[in-house]
Order: C-alpha cells, then sequence, then structure tokens
C-alpha cells in the first residue's frame, strides 16, 4: 500500500532532465511527477559512513533536490573498504566534505548541505525541522533513539538500518498525526522493533565492530530505495517489518514487528 508522498511536485522537468530520468520514470507509480517530486524533496542523512556512502549516492543519483549530509569524523584508512563515496585522496578530509564534492560530481541537480555537528538534545530538532525524511545510517543504539525520539516529535518519516558482520537490517520508521494523514497502514518506531539497546559490551562497537563492505552496499541501497518510495509515493514501504539479510547464509527475511502502543 502507497502513501501520500512527503514531498509536493517541483517546476517542470528540463529535457536534460527529461533525459537523466529517464528510466526511473518509467516504473509505475513513478512517472514524472515522482521525479518532480524527488527533485524537490528534503533529505537528511545522518552518517556518511559504511549505511550512508550507499544511501547518498543513490539518493543523489535519483535526483533528491536537497540532500543533506551529517558527519563529525574524517576520513581514515580503515574507512575505505566500505565507505565508498570517498577516495584515498580524501583521506583526513571531513567526511561531510569527501561526500559533498562526490554528490555535486554526480549530479548537478542536487544541492548539498553539509553539517560537522554532532547531535543532540540542543540542536536535534532545529537541524531536523527544515527536512522532509530523516535517514539514520549511524552505528551506535545512544543516537539512533536520540534521532527516533526527534523524528517523531517532528512528525518526520525515517529510514533506518544496521549492519554487523554479515547481516544487516533496514525498516521505516514513522508515527503521529503526519504519519496517520499520510495513509501509513502501520505506524511504528525504533523501539517497537529495539526497545532497549544490548548490554554495553554485548554488541562490539566502532574499530572493534566486524563489517563486510558489499553489505554496507546492500543495505544503504536499500534505505535509498525506502526514501524514494516515500518522497515519490510509490510502493509499500517497509513500515512495521523490518528486511534482515545475512550474507554469510544467503538468507533473506521480511520480519513484522507490532508496535508497542
Amino acid at each position: 500500500m502507497s502513501i501520500t508522498p512527503v514531498a509536493q511536485m517541483g517546476p517542470e522537468l528540463t529535457e536534460i532532465q527529461r533525459d537523466r530520468y529517464a528510466r526511473p520514470m518509467l516504473l509505475e507509480g513513478m512517472g514524472e511527477a515522482g521525479q518532480r517530486r524527488l527533485l524537490n524533496s528534503k533529505v537528511l542523512v545522518v552518517g556518511a559512513g559504511g549505511l550512508g556512502s550507499p544511501a547518498l549516492l543513490y539518493l543523489a543519483g535519483a535526483g533528491v533536490g536537497h540532500l543533506g549530509v551529517l558527519d563529525s569524523d574524517r576520513l581514515d584508512t580503515s574507512n575505505l573498504h566500505r565507505q565508498v563515496i570517498h577516495s584515498t585522496a580524501a583521506l583526513g578530509k571531513e567526511k561531510v566534505e569527501s561526500a559533498a564534492e562526490r554528490i555535486r560530481g554526480l549530479n548537478p541537480d542536487v544541492q548539498v548541505i553539509t553539517y560537522t555537528t554532532r547531535l543532540d538534545e540542543a540542536n536535534i530538532d532545529d537541524i531536523f525541522a527544515a527536512w522532509d525524511v530523516i535517514v539514520d545510517a549511524t552505528d551506535n543504539f545512544a543516537t539512533r533513539y536520540l534521532i527516533d525520539q526527534a523524528a517523531t516529535r517532528a512528525g518526520k518519516p525515517e529510514v533506518w538500518g544496521s549492519v554487523l558482520g554479515a547481516a544487516g537490517q533496514v525498516s521505516t520508521f514513522w508515527s503521529g498525526q503526519q504519519a496517520e494523514a499520510a495513509g501509513a497502514p502501520v505506524q511504528a518506531r525504533l523501539r517497537d522493533l529495539h526497545p532497549a539497546a544490548p548490554p554495553e559490551g554485548v554488541i562490539p562497537v566502532g574499530a572493534a565492530s566486524p563489517v563486510i563492505g558489499p553489505l554496507t552496499g546492500m543495505i544503504g541501497s536499500l534505505m535509498a530505495g525506502e526514501v524514494t518510495k516515500l518522497v515519490a509515493g510509490y510502493g509499500e514501504l517497509l513500515l512495521g517489518r523490518v528486511a534482515y539479510i545475512d550474507t554469510a547464509s544467503g538468507q533473506m527475511r521480511d520480519i513484522q514487528f507490532k508496535s508497542a502502543k
């Protein structure tokens, strides 16, 4: 079941844009109207690392007109095997700077806004207010819960992904009056899927966390796909469902979960 698109249609497409986006506009439910919504949309990606890299690349390629990139880190060598938006030449640069350069080179239709700050309770509401969709590409539960709470307060849909080792998850969260008005068939939040963070030490984090590059590409690409569905209003969202992929076993599952409310 599709929902009301979260972005309004922008101006008529130019001939260059009709050529650039000809293939996605052939998709049932997308059309020119969906592409004009994408070009008029505002999407914030929190994290320009393993998940944010492919998500940003495909959102830029899709023609998301205003793309926000938030990350406070600088690029180091250990990032390069999976953070494919960055190059070896960008080592030492702020990740948002490196990502913005790549996005601008990929698609001149995209305006990039960068944030080098860390999200906290003092700044998150003001930052989120400007965006239609929030993409959580972070790697720790404290930040994930912070993002989920702020997105809920703002009534913004949130696309979330996670990877560990050879397995990853993707879901979309949205609740409140805005979700109901958009026709969301299910209202869901991160805490419905993960009521509490794992005990400290159970799951490795940061440099101690194992991950393979192709998995981050798969999960980040699925996240970008959820965003395009939200913006253009086609397809069925992963609301109240989580897509689980285990690349070690080759298993892929679609698991439903219930709202705690």
